[in-house]
């Protein structure tokens, strides 16, 4: 065979496999894997979105950041837990949030954090007082443990100066004093309000801690200080507190919203609270805690 005639098999050849590999598309990548870059080591993690685990008054367990190179999703799971003095509930993107589902869609950077429920032995072992003011310094936010407890704002008729707001029944109680109730009569039956204070049902306060851990931010509208149903109320005996709902039978601030039955039905079986007497309304809800 001539020069000739190979060099121009030879130019075929290389046209046909030019030809060929143009119609192979390079296989898509559908989605990519998670790396974990460790806090205090040297590992540069890819470019991609960037998921920060907050410890939420707790301590994170090894991992700081999570890294994903695309839009991916990720096995809650599997990211590190935390740990302070309670039981690990999961991950939440807020720090009173609702915990996250077994696997979210990562397509921008989060921060996630840490959400915990406190063990029986941490609240059996602080006193009323302490209770109290654990209470309000969630309502101030200097909480360690980052979650947010609110006042009724619309309940301003029960004032501070009068001792009979849910601030002022609570600082009393810190302080080691009795929660003041109203002079007058209640609003339905009439009657005479046992006089002086009462001190708050040390369960009753434990109750609200457990509501805010497990369901976010909640709002108090009244514990002794309000007008209800006669002398015999529960406020009255300092086992009662009542919640501001949505208007659609809904807890406020809830996160996800809940129905009161929700709370008074997780009270009950989980951590053994009496909560015989409780009942809703579209804007309210009425909680007892008996023991």
């Amino acid at each position: 065979m001539s020069n000739k005639t190979k060099n121009h098999e030879d130019m075929n050849h290389a046209q046909n496999t030019n030809e060929m590999c143009q119609d192979v598309q390079p296989e898509m990548l559908q989605e990519a894997e998670a790396t974990i870059a460790h806090a205090g080591t040297d590992v540069q993690p890819r470019v991609g979105h960037v998921v920060t685990l907050h410890g939420n008054g707790g301590t994170v367990n090894g991992a700081s950041t999570v890294t994903m190179t695309l839009v991916s999703r990720i096995t809650i799971g599997e990211l590190p837990r935390a740990t302070p003095n309670a039981r690990f509930l999961g991950w939440s993107q807020s720090h009173t949030g609702s915990i996250m589902p077994p696997q979210i869609l990562v397509d921008s950077d989060m921060i996630l954090y840490a959400r915990f429920e406190a063990s029986a032995a941490h609240y059996n072992q602080m006193t009323r007082g302490e209770l109290a003011q654990e209470i309000l310094h969630r309502q101030a936010g200097r909480s360690l443990s980052g979650r947010r407890i609110t006042f009724n704002p619309n309940m301003d008729w029960i004032t501070d100066e009068n001792r009979r707001s849910v601030r002022a029944n609570l600082e009393d109680t810190a302080a080691g004093l009795r929660a003041t109730r109203p002079t007058q009569a209640p609003r339905v039956g009439g009657g005479s309000i046992p006089p002086g204070g009462v001190f708050l049902s040390e369960n009753l306060l434990r109750a609200i801690l457990r509501i805010n851990d497990r369901f976010g931010n909640v709002t108090i509208n009244t514990i002794a200080g309000g007008y209800h149903s006669g002398p015999g109320s529960r406020h009255y005996q300092g086992q009662a507190v009542d919640f501001r709902s949505n208007g659609s039978w809904q807890v406020y601030g809830t996160n996800p919203l809940v129905r009161p039955s929700v709370i008074w039905t997780y009270l009950r079986n989980t951590w053994g609270f009496d909560t015989t007497g409780s009942y809703e309304e579209p804007t309210w809800f009425h909680l007892e805690i008996r023991n």
